[in-house]
């Protein structure tokens, strides 16, 4: 039978596997086969290998069928499984079974005459508390005598995650599991056991990976040959050579690591309702059942099931037939599995899926789907967990039940409780906002009210029908979604529905072969304010530059060349560069036709927004006024609203393009929600008038400003900003999430007055706010652990603004026993030399100071607050802190002349930094310097051409244009000379 291309859906990330690709067709999963591995998958078949597989329950039911398609003359269909979960929802236990799995695949596998060539965990599935391996793509035909196998892999990806587990070391041991390389190098494995060669430089710390391997193996070697093998594993740690032939000594190995018992409040707590073999219940279990029962759904999840009683009753006394159990507990999950194997628990034909994944941010890599879509079932139950996300965790109840609803079909079972964080004996006191009303209001948003009820003395039990449950389900939900899914680890999606906001950031750098790669902050926390009220919203970051084959083989080739020239023949031009680089943006950005405006275009029409929100500098002027007007060519009923700096600073400027419709000014999170709201709700018309801080066009063509929102006070208050809601568009046209865990900000404001600087224009005060310390580690501590992230970017105007508050921040660091490191802004005058130590014993690895100028005269022009004897008074307490440091200069101020130039550039090897960067003055609209230029007539319009490595414009009216434009060439290549010493010092030693 011939299948009909268009009916069947491939699943991405198996584009390139060696023997085909699984596609969905119908309610099944298939995989096609290629003409030239047609022979071996049905020796595989023929052989008794696959049968003995399945028997052996190690591969899920799997037969070949008489279908075919046009480049797939065979096909292969594979049982489903219910729901698919990664390596990182995985408890210990579930990671061990796991790993001995693929051991007895590959022992089975060359019984038969075939070998593994690949064994990462992505091709490993749970199904009914079982690992099955799922990859046909994995085995090869075996040469006589070869049993090779993957021994590297396995090593990186089962047995040192498992052994640095097995010590409590949990969080280095997710670490590797979560990491999209999904395995641990041997060097890194020797760091990790070796810490002193920490110290050693990376060459010499490969060589001696490669030695020990070899001194190891050959040692191995020789006791094997003299018979004896339990000496010869214990010499190489894992019996490389014969790893297949002594799998049953690695299994009892993997078996003897102790499954550790890290210290947990929840794990054990309904420990009491197993017995040995019933389940206790109580009214409100029963109570439970009973609606269950009553709604007739047959497959469900719970959030924060703990050790999964309730999805264990439900599989025992009702019709429910499949159920993913779900907690951030690794304890608690690891003893659901455990209980998984005794045949009391979960009946005959039924299915229970453990999984541990954390509900308010759950863990995703560049492999792996949502939770959202994979485990989507007819009934979500959230019982004991809502007050804990709201109270403990501060998320609003909108997200919470936002979250609750992802996960549904149909209905949902939720428990408030009234009273709150409640022991039984006593509670903590609760906010005004936590009550009944509360929770009703945010529920009846999500869902349509079945029944309440009380069912003990601080559970009021909750059910509802999802708003709009008649959508279609997720085909990735219920389907066997990996099965030979990663063995191209291929690292795209795409954007299958339309979004209601869309920001974009305009193409500036990509014109100019440089890339925008920062994560912007200001749009992630807009989108997870969005999020919270039910809006959908992406960005795009169509500033992106991705380079060609070519130009990486070209920049890696570079970089070889230039590791062993740098000593004698320096060759950083960074700041040169983008100096010299300007003008062609500016030639190009007019361009309709120019490749980038093309893939714009391109994504504008495939996505389609309801809403476009141009992220916008001053800078990006010229690419807002183009991307804007592409907008209205292709959506032209799309709003376009414009952000950012250039919103606030050139509004009347920015209205003149009537292909923008509005502007938002300052903070954006509250403004843009209502904005947002007022559009698809259609009733802007109505309420323009009253949204407070935007601006829009009168019918005359003028600007109309309403009033400023009033800024937000309790930072705390806001959800953390969306790290995977950035997207690019790659070279071949495929959407691809760019992930932005490095950024954060945990301030909003400076209070001093530089005259030179727009900080208080776009904050809208001189007074800071601050994230409480709690608040900020929260995020940093969830970015570390969850996310792998381990340096951090503080991007705070001036992070040392209040030296208790640092000082809190490092003990806070210190408390939680948190092993990453950060770097700040600070002002000279705002150091000392024990706020240094403190710094530096909590990660701060970097500390970046303006000093701007060298002339003292200057110094006061700008209003810095600093003189050079403060100055030299700080650089021996910067000297000795051991925290690398670095300075910004800026050249080309108003009325500077040359030798105030000079003081400043003599700063450079006066101070000696360990880093310098240089800026050319811009005169950034909104700043006092703008002011007075644009009143003295020394400036207009051509500020869209100013960025701090412009050279093309002179503001000092001491020295001539071209006089100006040579002195700037020559200070950024002194800076980019003195920069070689200190960022390629490592470079050259190795």
């Amino acid at each position: 039978m011939r299948l009909r291309e268009k009916e069947i859906r491939y699943s991405k990330l198996s584009i390139v596997d060696d023997i085909g690709r699984v596609f969905h067709w119908r309610s099944g999963i298939y995989r096609g086969i290629y003409p030239r591995a047609v022979h071996i998958v049905r020796e595989m078949f023929t052989s008794g290998l696959v049968d003995e597989l399945i028997q052996r329950g190690l591969f899920p039911n799997s037969r070949l069928t008489d279908y075919t398609l046009e480049i797939f003359p065979l096909v292969v269909e594979h049982d489903l499984v219910p729901f698919v979960t990664y390596p990182h929802e995985w408890s210990f236990d579930m990671f061990r079974d796991a790993a001995c799995a693929v051991l007895e695949v590959s022992e089975i596998a060359v019984r038969f005459g075939f070998r593994m060539k690949d064994c990462h965990p992505y091709n490993v599935l749970f199904a009914r508390s079982r690992p099955l391996y799922v990859d046909l793509g994995s085995f090869v035909k075996a040469n006589a005598g070869d049993d090779a196998f993957p021994v590297a892999e396995f090593l990186g990806s089962y047995w040192y995650p498992l052994f640095i587990w097995s010590t409590g070391d949990y969080f280095m041991a997710q670490r590797i599991i979560s990491s999209e390389h999904d395995m641990m190098s041997q060097t890194s494995w020797l760091l990790y056991r070796l810490p002193v060669l920490r110290k050693v430089s990376a060459r010499w710390q490969d060589r001696t990976s490669f030695v020990y391997e070899r001194v190891m193996n050959r040692a191995a070697n020789v006791l094997r040959r003299n018979k004896y093998e339990m000496l010869a594993g214990l010499a190489s740690r894992l019996p490389a050579e014969s790893l297949v032939k002594n799998s049953y000594l690695i299994k009892q190995k993997i078996k003897r690591f102790a499954t550790p018992q890290p210290t947990s409040a929840w794990h054990d707590y309904h420990d009491e309702h197993f017995e040995q073999n019933t389940l206790k219940t109580t009214p409100r279990f029963e109570r439970i059942i009973e609606i269950v029962r009553s709604l007739g759904c047959e497959s469900v999840v719970e959030l924060g099931g703990n050790q999964g009683l309730v999805s264990l009753l439900l599989l025992n006394h009702t019709q429910v037939s499949k159920v993913v159990c779900t907690d951030s507990d690794n304890n608690a999950i690891n003893r659901l599995y455990t209980r998984c194997h005794e045949a009391f628990v979960v009946p005959e034909g039924k299915t229970l899926q453990p999984a541990v994944i954390n509900v308010k941010i759950p863990k995703i890599n560049f492999f792996t789907v949502p939770p959202t879509e994979r485990f989507r079932a007819d009934l979500v139950t959230a019982l004991a967990i809502t007050h804990h996300l709201t109270l403990s965790q501060m998320l609003s109840i909108q997200d919470v039940m936002r979250i609750i609803a992802g996960y549904s079909h149909h209905y949902a079972l939720i428990e408030f409780m009234p009273l709150g964080l409640w022991n039984g004996t006593s509670a903590p006191a609760l906010p005004d906002w936590y009550s009944l009303e509360w929770f009703h209001k945010a529920f009846l948003e999500y869902f349509d009210l079945i029944l309440n009820e009380q069912t003990e003395v601080n559970r009021i039990l909750y059910v509802g029908r999802v708003k709009n449950s008649g959508r279609g389900s997720s085909p990735s939900g219920s389907s066997l979604h990996a099965i030979g899914l990663f063995s191209s680890h291929c690292l795209t999606g795409s954007l299958m529905t339309q979004v209601d906001v869309l920001f974009v950031i305009p193409p500036v750098l990509k014109f100019i072969a440089k890339s925008s790669d920062y994560y912007p902050l200001g749009l992630g926390y807009m989108v997870s304010s969005l999020r919270q009220r039910g809006i959908t919203a992406e960005i795009y970051n169509a500033d992106v530059y991705e380079r060609s084959p070519f130009e990486s083989l070209g920049a890696r080739l570079s970089d070889l060349v230039t590791a062993r020239l740098l000593r004698r023949h320096r060759r950083n031009t960074f700041n040169v560069d983008f100096a010299r680089s300007w003008p062609t943006y500016h030639e190009n950005v007019p361009d309709h036709e120019h490749t980038i405006w093309r893939e714009v275009r391109s994504a504008l029409k495939r996505i389609r927004p309801k809403i476009i929100g141009i992220s916008s500098k001053v800078v990006d002027i010229p690419s807002t006024f183009m991307l804007a007007r592409m907008v209205k060519q292709i959506l032209p009923d799309t709003p376009v609203i414009v952000g950012g700096p250039s919103a606030i600073t050139c509004s009347e400027y920015l209205l003149r393009n009537d292909a923008i419709d509005l502007l938002v000014f300052g903070e954006g999170e509250e403004t843009i929600c209502e904005l947002a709201q007022a559009i698809l709700s259609g009733t802007l018309g109505q309420r323009r008038g009253s949204i407070l801080g935007i601006g829009y066009r009168a019918p005359g063509g003028s600007l109309v400003k309403n009033g400023q929102r009033p800024l937000i006070q309790n930072l705390d208050a806001l959800p953390f900003p969306d790290r995977n809601a950035v997207f690019m568009i790659d070279r071949r046209g495929r959407t691809r999430y760019v992930r932005g865990y490095r950024d954060v900000l945990t301030s909003r404001g400076c209070p001093y007055q530089c005259t030179f600087c727009c900080a208080y224009v776009a904050w809208g005060s001189r007074k800071p706010r601050f994230r409480s310390i709690v608040n900020i580690v929260d995020e940093l501590e969830y970015l570390y652990r969850e996310c792998n992230q381990t340096n951090f970017t503080l991007w705070d105007d001036l992070f040392t603004a209040d030296r208790r508050r640092v000082i809190a921040f490092c003990d806070e660091i210190a408390k939680r026993k948190l092993d990453f490191t950060w770097l700040c802004l600070s002002r000279i005058n705002t150091i000392d030399e024990e706020l240094l130590r403190t710094m530096k014993s909590a990660g701060c690895r970097e500390i970046q100071i303006g000093i701007e100028s060298g002339s003292n005269r200057l110094l006061t022009f700008i209003r810095k607050d600093i003189t050079r004897a403060m100055i030299f008074e700080k650089v021996p307490i910067l000297q000795r802190a051991g925290i690398p440091w670095r300075i910004f200069l800026i050249i080309g101020f108003p009325t500077e002349t040359r030798a105030e130039m000079d003081e400043t550039m003599s700063l450079i090897e006066e101070m000696k930094p360990t880093y310098v960067d240089l800026s050319l003055f811009c005169p950034y609209p909104g700043t006092e310097l703008h002011r007075n230029l644009r009143e003295s007539g020394k400036l207009g319009d051509e500020f869209m051409k100013s960025d701090m490595w412009y050279p093309y414009n002179n503001y000092t009216s001491t020295m001539s244009d071209s006089d100006f434009q040579a002195y700037a060439f020559r200070a950024l290549k002194m800076v980019d000379d003195y920069n070689d010493v200190s960022l390629n010092a490592a470079v050259c030693d190795k």
